[in-house]
């Protein structure tokens, strides 16, 4: 009997992502280009790490360091320009892997695909294609085979054509002639967009900061940008009735109610001030309805048939327009991170942690993804104790491990009152350099307040803060990442607190000195996140209830150059957990989302935690 071929299917485990080091690649000194280098010169701008080609006077970054490898798999000379040079070279396009000379796959999908020119993946449809056209070891990664996995945020840069049915369909080497060279890549893909009249790429990866910008003009007519105007809560109350819009009690915006539980008994709300709450397209939603996680259209506030129940730690995947990552429930020994796709409804395993892994420790855990959806971090209960620990999830690898057992018998001497202190919560920086670990205790010494490690390799670096404050990591408009929180002793008004800014990673010893920004009275200090773009926070002021006070009751926006933007009063009693407006911002700056209960204090006795709902501020385009 003769058997039909067999679908391909390689198990994500078996594969691994070859990583060339930057330190393979021989520098030059950075100069100041007088005349723009030689199409196919290999350079980098100032310091930062991104690789890029010359291709008709514009710069095209390459999006990988494997895929810098398809055109250059030897060492190479590289081009370090100024900034100031490389700003003459725009950066037009990004470097897809040099057609004819590998074959992808994703790492949650069995299918694999040969790369056609000049950008075009070709589904190989069986075992016996793939084995006649790039040998027997077409299913091994390098060195040994052609096999690379790539992340799914990076399939965005290539287009999907016909697929491979048999062995006489493509040729690797015809592929390979077609494009000798990145200009030549880069001048084909143009071709092609024209012809099908869509528009150029995405800008370069997330994780390069992009040139510092002048801070945008406040837009006239929405928010108060005076920081010392006492603004007294008014009659008015925030919409009553669910979908409905109002502007009584903002400063020109429009706030939506986009939750109905208050009224039913229960509580509506988003998850917290650290973490992001819209989707990358603003599209969806992700809510807490009386302890379920749910999630709704932005738009029609329709509940998505997605299941997030018996899991731990949701939040969106920067990388993936509408997808969810998550730890599993704990229910098992077997500890897992899933990816939930809202728009068709499934789960799948992203990564399965080493056996000793075996439960994730949820509150600690619950921080951002890096910007680009590539790092994670968390603490996990092992066998040998409890583990910090980064993750990447575009390689599905294990970054810096750092077993809390060993710290304190080596580089932290346990707190002399409460022994081995845990930290409050464990992250990674927005741009994906560094480990970051939140401790519960203060002070300068190793494992207090806000340090930084190397996300790779578990080595201390600094310390960004001496306190543990509420507060959030952001990125400022030139792209140095930050820790904003607030700061109980302000030196320009001794006794005040303040919102301070401390760079990131921090010395190795004492701590980043704050940069102040903004005074608050007493009682106000609530929420800092900084979810929203580069150089602006939204912060969440209380109300102490003694007398009325600038910011007093308000969601405001603080600018890190110093300035401010106040949007509205949230008219929350704060009577509990679930009714703490805790706002934050959808990535754009578009929408500001916090929960209140409109003033009806409805907290009852015992464990009741309040029953609020959640709403939306809408602001204009640019408003951030």
């Amino acid at each position: 009997m003769q058997h039909s071929p067999r679908s391909i299917s390689v198990a994500a485990s078996s594969i691994t992502l070859i990583v060339i080091t930057c330190a393979a690649l021989f520098r030059f000194p950075a100069i100041a280009a007088a005349a723009p280098p030689p199409d196919n010169t290999v350079l980098r701008c100032g310091s930062s790490p991104t690789l890029y080609a010359v291709a008709s006077g514009t710069r095209q970054a390459f999006i990988d360091l494997p895929t810098f490898a398809t055109w250059y798999p030897s060492n190479r000379l590289t081009l370090t320009l100024s900034d100031s040079a490389c700003a003459v070279l725009p950066m037009t396009g990004v470097v897809t892997a040099r057609p004819g000379s590998i074959i992808v796959k994703m790492p949650t999908r069995p299918e694999v695909y040969a790369i056609a020119a000049p950008n075009v993946l070709r589904h190989i449809v069986n075992e016996q294609v793939a084995a006649a056209l790039y040998g027997s070891n077409w299913n091994k990664s390098a060195p040994v085979g052609p096999l690379r996995t790539l992340p799914e945020s990076l399939f965005t840069n290539y287009s999907v054509g016909a697929p491979i049915t048999t062995a006489t369909a493509f040729r690797a080497s015809e592929e390979r002639n077609r494009v000798p060279s990145v200009t030549a890549l880069a001048s084909m893909i143009s071709a092609a967009r024209i012809a099908r009249g869509t528009n150029p790429p995405a800008p370069p990866p997330p994780t390069i900061p992009a040139p510092a910008t002048p801070p945008p003009p406040l837009p006239a007519g929405v928010g108060i940008a005076d920081a010392n105007r006492t603004i007294t809560r008014g009659t008015g109350t925030l919409p009553n009735n669910y979908n409905a819009r109002s502007s009584v009690a903002t400063y020109g915006a429009t706030v939506r109610r986009i939750t109905d539980r208050a009224n039913a008994g229960g509580f509506g709300t988003h998850i917290y001030s650290q973490l992001q709450a819209f989707s990358r397209d603003n599209a969806y939603v992700l809510l807490n309805e009386d302890g379920e996680y749910v999630v709704r259209r932005l738009d029609t506030l329709a509940r998505v048939p997605v299941d997030l129940g018996n899991i731990n730690s949701p939040r969106w995947q920067p990388a993936l327009a509408h997808t969810i990552v998550a730890y599993d429930s704990n229910e098992d020994a077997a500890l897992r991170v899933e990816y939930f796709d809202v728009d068709r409804g499934t789960r799948t395993t992203h990564y399965t942690f080493p056996a000793s892994y075996q439960r994730i420790r949820g509150n600690q855990s619950f921080d951002e993804l890096s910007h680009d959806g590539r790092w994670m971090g968390g603490m996990a209960a092992t066998a040998s104790g409890e583990v910090i620990f980064a993750l990447d999830l575009a390689n599905n690898t294990l970054g810096a491990q750092l077993n809390l057992r060993e710290l304190y018998r080596t580089a932290c001497a346990p707190d002399p009152q409460y022994g081995a202190v845990e930290p409050d919560w464990v992250g990674v920086s927005p741009l994906g350099k560094y480990l970051v670990v939140q401790w519960k205790r203060d002070g300068g010494a190793r494992c207090g307040g806000l340090e930084t490690f190397d996300i790779r390799t578990g080595r201390f670096i600094g310390r960004a803060a001496d306190g543990h404050q509420h507060g959030d990591l952001g990125v400022d408009r030139d792209g140095t990442e930050f820790f904003m929180t607030f700061d109980f002793a302000h030196p320009d008004d001794t006794g005040r607190p303040g919102q301070g800014l401390h760079t990131l990673p921090g010395p190795a010893t004492g701590s980043s000195p704050a940069r102040y920004l903004q005074l608050m009275d007493w009682g106000n200090q609530a929420h800092i996140s900084c979810q929203g773009p580069n150089g602006v926070c939204v912060i969440t002021s209380g109300s102490d209830g003694s007398s009325w006070t600038p910011f007093e009751g308000e969601i405001w926006l603080q600018y890190t150059d110093g300035r401010v933007l106040r949007l509205a009063q949230h008219r929350s009693t704060e009577c509990g957990y679930w009714v703490q407006p805790r706002a934050s911002m959808s990535r754009d700056g578009r929408y500001v989302i916090f929960a209140s209960d409109n003033g009806t204090n409805r907290c009852g006795s015992g464990d009741d935690l309040g029953r609020g709902d959640a709403y939306v501020i809408e602001l204009p385009a640019g408003q951030s």
